[in-house]
């Protein structure tokens, strides 16, 4: 896929918002992950669309009614993991989005770090197995959104339940992250599809983030059945 002047510009500019965005982070100044989500996103994007891979930027350049689907849809998903996770079961919580603007602006760039979700995945299953692609795109994620936050407590986690903990990350947030990054991936490949025969996602890439999830699943509950016999283990 041939890339345009504007993707070339979008990954300059999105490299340069990533940069500043994450010095902030690291020398405490909040908020730096609203324009760190379309930075990194518009990276993800150019780096993915040298692979050939359809882009969600270069679908906005194509068809601008395709992107506002996509949008939208990220959107929703947004809301419904801040809905699940943080109102429902109480497992995050945003010390410095304390006001009602603060909580549309989250919403409203939600849907970018989704995308660079999904374009991270598709940038890694060009290169290598789709199920390393994701385990990677997992530990990506992690290290690029967790470890700056660990300076500015953007975030903080607050699971009331099972205190398993892999490098000070509880588990059932790496699990989370298995979600942030399947759940983009399958959502574009039911989309409609656009215009001109650009593709959102093929099926095989719908059905290998489903068994991709699956199979997290499993690994999570073979993890807890092992930690509870463990733990129920007598004293001698």
């Amino acid at each position: 896929m041939k890339q345009t002047k504007l993707q070339k510009i979008s990954f300059i500019s999105g490299t340069l918002v990533t940069v500043l965005s994450f010095s902030a982070a690291f020398t405490g100044i909040h908020n730096w992950h609203f324009p760190a989500a379309i930075g990194v996103w518009l990276m993800f994007d150019y780096l993915s669309s040298l692979m050939n891979n359809k882009t969600t930027l270069g679908i906005c350049l194509k068809d601008k009614r395709a992107f506002l689907k996509i949008y939208l849809a990220m959107f929703l998903l947004g809301a419904a993991i801040e809905g699940v996770g943080r109102f429902a079961l109480h497992w995050w919580t945003y010390p410095y989005i304390d006001s009602v603007m603060h909580e549309i602006v989250l919403l409203l760039f939600y849907p970018f770090i989704l995308m660079s979700f999904r374009e991270m995945y598709m940038l890694f299953s060009s290169i290598i197995h789709k199920r390393t692609a994701f385990l990677l795109s997992i530990a990506a994620g992690i290290v690029i959104w967790e470890i700056p936050n660990m300076f500015s407590m953007d975030w903080i986690y607050t699971v009331p339940y099972l205190h398993i903990e892999i490098f000070n990350l509880h588990i059932l947030i790496i699990l989370g992250w298995a979600a942030l990054i399947g759940l983009p991936v399958y959502i574009y490949g039911i989309l409609p599809q656009p215009k001109g025969g650009v593709s959102f996602g093929s099926r095989a890439t719908r059905k290998a983030c489903i068994t991709n999830l699956k199979v997290g699943v499993l690994a999570f509950l073979s993890m807890i059945k092992s930690y509870n016999t463990l733990t129920n283990i007598p004293p001698e």
